[in-house]
């Protein structure tokens, strides 16, 4: 198993994509950080529960502006990458709608023949 891996990161490395694909890797990190800021932020408001049960727990301003500080480094951190990886996110998306589009329709179909035969 580790000489199939070992080959695939060599030819991604020899075809020069291994960087994109470490960008892609990296940006998904940013965006569950970012989604991690958000969550920050909200916990004082949607789980009050939780947020008053923590042993360590600073001021409501504080939990605001540490989110939003931390959410607008992030989405500063991912900009430039973002704006070099813009072509390869865009062909990703796009094959996954293409996959997931293509499940439904053969979802689709053989439900639709499963119902026909009950006829």
């Amino acid at each position: 198993m580790r000489a199939i891996s070992t080959l695939v990161a060599l030819a991604l490395i020899l075809t020069k994509t291994l960087d994109y694909i470490l960008a892609v890797t990296l940006q998904s990190i940013f965006i569950l950080y970012i989604v991690h800021g958000i969550a920050l932020i909200a916990l004082p408001i949607v789980n009050k529960k939780l947020y008053e049960s923590a042993i360590f727990r600073p001021g409501k301003f504080l939990v605001f502006g540490s989110g939003l500080f931390f959410i607008c480094c992030m989405i500063a951190f991912s900009y430039k990458m973002i704006v070099q990886t813009w072509q390869l996110i865009l062909i990703c998306a796009a094959v996954g709608t293409g996959i997931f589009l293509y499940r439904k329709v053969r979802d689709f179909k053989s439900e639709v023949l499963s119902e026909a035969e009950k006829l």
